[in-house]
């Protein structure tokens, strides 16, 4: 029986980044993503378009990628990071 040892969600942000691959925190484990494919980047990507076009129009978000990391848990923490993510803006 393997003994994982967890992480913190700030040890997490520590580690460095590993080309071509994308790693999540779950639970305190650090675990890869599988690639996206060609559908999956189409849909995220239409997704995307759509909610940016309706956050602009609205002056109502901020969209992001899948550059955007969230802490969603914590002890043990979990960090994800979902294809598209939108901000709340108050209005000014």
């Amino acid at each position: 029986m393997a003994i994982t040892q967890l992480i913190t969600a700030e040890q997490f942000a520590d580690l460095p980044d590993i080309p071509g691959k994308q790693l999540e925190l779950v639970h305190g484990e650090v675990i890869e993503m599988p690639p996206p494919g060609l559908m999956h980047n189409l849909i995220a990507g239409l997704i995307y378009q759509m909610l940016a076009t309706f956050a602009s129009e609205q002056d109502i978000a901020l969209v992001f990628g899948d550059n955007a990391v969230y802490l969603l848990s914590q002890a043990p923490d979990t960090m994800r990071i979902p294809d598209v993510s939108a901000s709340y803006r108050a209005p000014d």
